[in-house]
């Protein structure tokens, strides 16, 4: 199923898109350097967690009402580029919106306090989550997508104790609702591949572990 969206912020082996990284020592452009996207596969160092507990109920994928604060910034999100060629005066105005979508209490939420370059998952998932949803897919009739069009203020959005409803509700909002930035055909296999690949942030994407 395309688990890829929302898991990437819950444990488990169903997947997962971008929590995106936060920002380096300060939230605007006059702050310390931010540290770019760790490349995937490298050694990553766990970030804190935010939130203590899962989900109580799935979160639909909504409009992002971020839109014009990322385009403010001068990021075209109709034509993103990775994350980690965004000019890094923008990336630093960019990350306090990461932090924001996904309801963090600041940067440590995907770094480490005190080495902001330091590789963590959450670094990476950010990173992965940009390319592959941000990046890659649209709302269905070519709208673009921000972090908190899945994530909302939360960073976990998927219950994973029936399958069955999970399956449903994400070929419901990840599957009907977007498409491919490059009109190719759309499915569960986005994500997941083909055959089926449950545990797509460490198997396919090549992300370190928690």
């Amino acid at each position: 199923m395309f688990l890829a969206v929302l898991v990437g912020a819950c444990a488990g082996g169903a997947p997962s898109p971008s929590a995106p990284a936060t920002p380096a020592p300060g939230p605007s452009a006059s702050a310390g350097s931010a540290p770019s996207p760790v490349a995937s596969g490298s050694a990553a160092t766990p970030a804190p967690s935010v939130e203590s507990s899962g989900p109580t109920e799935n979160v639909a994928i909504a409009p992002s009402q971020m839109l014009a604060e990322v385009k403010a910034i001068g990021i075209d999100l109709q034509k993103p580029v990775d994350l980690s060629k965004i000019d890094l005066s923008k990336k630093r105005k960019l990350m306090p919106l990461f932090v924001k979508a996904l309801g963090m209490k600041g940067c440590v939420g995907c770094h480490v306090e005190g080495d902001y370059k330091a590789p963590t998952h959450n670094k990476e998932m950010a990173a992965a989550m940009w390319t592959h949803f941000v990046r890659d897919l649209r709302a269905k009739g070519g709208g673009p997508l921000f972090c908190d069009s899945c994530h909302q203020g939360k960073q976990k959005l998927l219950v994973r104790a029936d399958k069955r409803v999970l399956s449903a509700f994400m070929r419901a909002n990840y599957e009907e609702k977007l498409e491919r930035a490059n009109k190719k055909e759309h499915s569960c296999e986005t994500c997941h591949s083909d055959p089926f690949e449950g545990k797509i942030f460490t198997t396919l994407w090549k992300i370190g572990p928690t």
